[in-house]
């Protein structure tokens, strides 16, 4: 196989802009052939897959419990420790919850699995959001300081 030369190159982004939907075509083409062959390793080697994917989301979990916090922050606890959205937006769940809150970040907030229950509850039975949650709790300490 011969090397690209700058010519060759030129001619190709050349091609690319002339034919975006053909190029478009091909790619899909090209990243379908890619898919379909992880999709059959991972029928073919179950076990692999699953300690793989596993593997995978601790790494993630840990990469974002860097970035964001490994405590509850309204509790403070290190234990079962989940990731609340703070603008309320519906995001994917299952598998590919991970990928996204590591896209998102600065969108989530570490609680831990009773505070969060708690601040869903509080939205979907009387329309609380969490950071009007937060003031009326530090007004309360206020409060409970200056009696």
């Amino acid at each position: 196989m011969r090397r690209s030369t700058p010519k060759d190159v030129q001619r190709a982004t050349k091609w690319n802009k002339d034919n975006p939907e053909r190029r478009r075509e091909i790619v899909n083409k090209s990243n379908r052939k890619r898919m379909d062959k992880i999709i059959q390793w991972g029928k073919d080697h179950p076990k692999q897959r699953l300690r793989t994917c596993k593997k995978n989301r601790k790494v993630t979990r840990a990469k974002i419990m860097a970035i964001i916090g490994d405590f509850c922050r309204l509790c403070s606890t290190k234990k079962y420790i989940v990731f609340h959205e703070i603008n309320y937006k519906d995001h994917p769940r299952g598998p590919h919850a991970l990928w996204y809150v590591k896209n998102h970040v600065n969108d989530f907030m570490p609680l831990c699995i009773r505070c969060h229950n708690w601040v869903h509850y509080l939205y979907q039975v009387f329309g609380v959001k969490l950071d009007e949650f937060l003031k009326w709790l530090k007004e309360r300490e206020k409060n409970d300081c200056l009696s």
